[in-house]
């Protein structure tokens, strides 16, 4: 799988977790991952290989979202990544979003972006016929 405009979260995490530690961020803020978010980790997510940085909870999962501009359906989709790995050899063009999130405690962040599939030429807009230009006529003219 080809990843392109790789963005890693990483700095950003650390320094969310720093701000937490030296209590200036509640653990409220940093652990507010809805169910929704709860549940595609419980059913979606692959382990992350590390604890929460949060809790130490050992159930930290990552769950990779996938976004396509030219898809009708499917896009805001939590999908495996074999499944994106196999997507990328058949779609057009379309953004992936990992997030690490704690069943346990609800600490969530995304951790890295990028886009993948099929590279595609941009659409073209269609041409409009440019308007004719509006001639006033005095009537004092005529």
């Amino acid at each position: 799988m080809i990843q392109r405009g790789f963005v890693d979260y990483t700095l950003r995490r650390r320094a969310l977790l720093r701000e937490f530690a030296e209590g200036r961020v509640s653990r409220d803020e940093v652990c507010d991952a809805q169910s929704y978010l709860k549940q595609a980790a419980r059913f979606h997510g692959e382990p992350a290989g590390q604890s929460c940085p949060v809790c130490g909870d050992a159930g930290l999962a990552l769950v990779h979202y996938v976004y396509g501009d030219r898809w009708k359906v499917g896009s805001g989709q939590a999908k495996a990544a074999r499944e994106i790995a196999q997507m990328s050899e058949t779609m057009s063009d379309f953004n992936v979003y990992v997030v690490e999130v704690c069943q346990q405690c609800g600490w969530n962040h995304l951790r890295e972006s990028f886009s993948t599939g099929i590279e595609q030429a941009p659409r073209r807009s269609r041409r409009r016929t440019p308007a004719k230009p509006n001639v006033a006529v005095d009537l004092n003219d005529l």
